[in-house]
């Protein structure tokens, strides 16, 4: 299978948006996506760990699904992680993903599954085959949802496995994934901090959650490494870092407190505790961005 063009630059995992009393917020979630479909972005991507996804029920992951797959029709690429409890459920959701219409989808391994090679191996390999999307693999970097680059090698044989996330934050394994690869994945970055770094041994695109607030600044950092002037690309990425720090202290809240200084319609609620975050926030995010 072919690797999708979206797979190439700066991918938004998707804050999920709940109403005061801690339901899912399907007005949130259209708003969210209309917004960010009016961004620099390639796609969208609703329930990774900034979308709080294992604070969800199945039928809320459901929910955010085909929420945002309804919202986004026609308008831009949508891979949503289709993170199940367990191996069935995950099918499950990949398959719901695959009938609205989904561009493609992303896999975590449950916590649970054995950590080593073979169980992964065997887990991402049964999910991938019971759709015809393309799938991306999420490399969480703990024990258990580690994919090392003898793996990945071996994950490149199923056709429709097109893509890693690499959130281990270790540019040597990320360089390996990219060795392993051998141009039949897209390997992109996890960490928005390290997106120059990774562009430089071989990835091709980033998933960080600051493309929530600041994706014009990520996505520059790209143009500005392709088009060989390394200078602002550097310049740019020390400008990501000050942003992730003024934002990680209290994220996704302080995320969700941004986006509602830009007028966005989402509340702060999170089903993760969080924290508050740097009450000058808004204020200095928006220094940082003039």
């Amino acid at each position: 299978m072919r690797i999708p063009e979206f797979l190439s630059d700066t991918i938004v995992p998707m804050f999920t948006p709940f109403r005061t009393n801690g339901a899912v917020d399907t007005e949130g979630i259209n708003h969210l996506t209309e917004w960010l479909l009016e961004k620099p972005l390639k796609a969208l991507f609703p329930l990774g760990g900034t979308g709080e996804w294992r604070g969800l029920s199945m039928e809320e992951r459901k929910l955010v699904i085909s929420t945002t797959l309804i919202a986004a029709k026609g308008q831009g690429p949508v891979m949503p992680g289709v993170h199940g409890n367990s191996l069935n459920e995950t099918m499950e959701l990949a398959k719901l993903a695959e009938d609205l219409g989904a561009d493609a989808v992303t896999i975590v391994v449950p916590d649970f599954v054995d950590a080593k090679a073979d169980a992964l191996y065997h887990y991402y390999e049964t999910v991938a085959i019971s759709v015809q999307l393309p799938v991306v693999l999420y490399d969480t970097g703990n024990s258990t949802g580690n994919i090392t680059p003898q793996l990945l090698g071996r994950l490149t044989q199923i056709e429709n496995i097109v893509g890693i996330k690499d959130s281990s934050s270790d540019i040597g394994k990320l360089m390996q994934h990219v060795v392993e690869a051998e141009g039949q994945m897209a390997v992109l970055q996890g960490n928005e901090t390290l997106y120059l770094p990774a562009l430089s041994v071989g990835a091709v695109g980033a998933i960080g959650g600051g493309c929530n607030v600041y994706p014009e600044v990520i996505g520059d950092i790209h143009q500005a490494f392709d088009a060989g002037d390394h200078h602002r690309a550097l310049y740019l990425q020390v400008k990501v870092c000050q942003l992730w720090k003024l934002v990680a202290s209290g994220w996704p809240r302080s995320g969700k407190r941004a986006l509602r200084s830009f007028g966005v319609q989402i509340n702060e609620t999170c089903r993760v505790n969080s924290g508050q975050g740097d009450e000058n926030m808004e204020d200095n995010l928006k220094r940082l961005l003039e």
